[in-house]
């Protein structure tokens, strides 16, 4: 703050600086790994788990698991997907880049513990890879609970895994690749919903932008929604069991 005791807004790292208030709504408690609940009936807002690993990208997705009352939530920062129960505690969770990628002839790439830190120099509010994103090999975005598998995707060039969910709730610890996306640009796909036929739908949004005016948050294009069903009986001459 200067001489007038109101905050100054800071494009780069400085000595100091702090998210603004209300941002992660550090005021009741929250940061940027937090999850919060809306009350049906009366509207109130409170936290309702918190992942302490993220220092400020974010959770990507969410998704519920109806049979086992359990939720699972994507961290951008770590790349984990955690494993939370009913009460909000945060039970255990899945590394992709670790567990997964080997399952499909992949290099294990484990978290490079880049953080983000908004007092250092190097630290810009226009520049995404200064935010402390997990590595685009292991980052996953969105999540989707169906069929007793947990899907999930990965990556800039979406990748989309899934892998199974045991009958006590747990990652069954199977891993596997599903497809890669094929789309007129390689973006992230960041939601994934199935219908009550089984059919797969896929969301892109365009990479992740910052602007200092606050006029874009994701750049503009052609994201995609993308339709996808499962082959049956496979067809063993096709890569990925969905077309």
């Amino acid at each position: 703050a200067d001489s007038d005791g109101r905050p100054e807004r800071q494009r780069r790292g400085a000595a100091g600086a702090v998210f603004m208030d209300g941002q992660f709504g550090t005021e009741n408690g929250g940061g940027p790994g937090t999850i919060w609940k809306i009350d049906g009936i009366t509207g109130a807002v409170s936290k309702f788990a918190d992942t302490d690993t993220n220092s400020g990208p974010g959770i990507g997705n969410l998704a519920f698991d109806p049979t086992h009352r359990e939720f699972f939530a994507s961290d951008l920062d770590t790349g984990l997907i955690h494993r939370i129960d009913i009460e909000g505690n945060l039970i255990d969770s899945f590394d992709h880049g670790v567990a997964g990628r080997p399952a499909h002839g992949l290099a294990p790439v484990a978290d490079d513990g880049a953080l983000m830190d908004i007092q250092a120099a190097a630290f810009d509010s226009e520049d995404p890879a200064t935010w402390g994103y997990t590595q685009d090999a292991r980052r996953v975005w969105a999540v989707a609970y169906h069929g007793g598998r947990l899907y999930y995707s990965v990556g800039e060039k979406a990748e989309i895994w899934s892998v199974g969910i045991a009958s006590d709730g747990s990652f069954a610890g199977d891993p596997r690749w599903e497809l890669t996306v094929k789309a007129d640009q390689d973006y992230a796909v960041t939601d994934i919903a199935f219908d009550n036929k089984s059919f797969m739908y896929l969301a892109q949004r365009g990479p992740v932008e910052n602007r200092y005016d606050y006029s874009r948050f994701a750049s503009s294009g052609k994201g995609e929604l993308i339709r996808y069903w499962r082959e049956d009986p496979d067809d063993p001459a096709t890569e990925s069991a969905w077309v």
